[in-house]
């Protein structure tokens, strides 16, 4: 948290994951509280993004390691930020 602090009174922009982590099943997890510490310690504009298309890609947890890497489509994955004000 101190290094996002640094970061965010540098006037840097900060992503972060609010799951904490990949889901096994690609289902949205519950979200932790960073974001809430976060806005404790500094005040600063949220934007809400989510990645789509995840699911299909290389970085998934849908297929077993060595079938994520063997499988070229996943290497074309459509991979979508979608970003609301």
């Amino acid at each position: 948290f101190d290094e996002v602090d640094a970061a965010l009174a540098e006037g840097e922009l900060v992503c972060i994951f609010p799951e904490g982590a990949l889901t096994r099943d690609g289902t949205m997890a519950a979200f932790k509280s960073g974001v809430e510490k976060i806005l404790e310690r500094r005040p600063v504009p949220v934007v809400p993004m989510a990645l789509r298309g995840m699911w299909s890609s290389m970085w998934s947890r849908r297929d077993t390691r060595l079938g994520r890497m063997r499988v070229p489509r996943r290497f074309r994955a459509t991979v979508e930020v979608v970003a609301a004000p």
